[in-house]
């Protein structure tokens, strides 16, 4: 089950690029977290929201960590797979921030 939308192109553009928050719990939803797949933050959270607990499951929702340039790809200079694993450290963070936006 994948939660993607067609917004899962590869980012090759420098303009894309250059833009990221240094710190992922600081980032808005639509950002790039997985550069080779174009998996965003927001649908990292989803998959989290959804019941993934461990990084192999936010891999086989998202597709997040599947590529092996992501390191050279992401501005933050990092596999993504360092930011799934920060997040579901931290996953009442998505949880939390799927609850303020109910509310408003």
């Amino acid at each position: 089950m994948y939660l993607r939308t067609t917004r899962n192109q590869v980012v090759n553009s420098m303009e894309q690029r250059k833009y990221y928050t240094p710190n992922i719990f600081e980032a808005p939803d639509e950002e790039i977290v997985c550069w080779c797949e174009g998996i965003t933050k927001g649908q990292i959270c989803d998959a989290i929201r959804a019941g993934a607990t461990t990084l192999e499951q936010v891999h086989a929702m998202t597709g997040a960590c599947r590529g092996t340039e992501c390191a050279e790809r992401s501005p933050r200079g990092k596999c993504c797979c360092q930011q799934v694993v920060a997040m579901l450290a931290q996953s009442a963070l998505c949880r939390s921030r799927h609850g303020a936006a109910a509310r408003h």
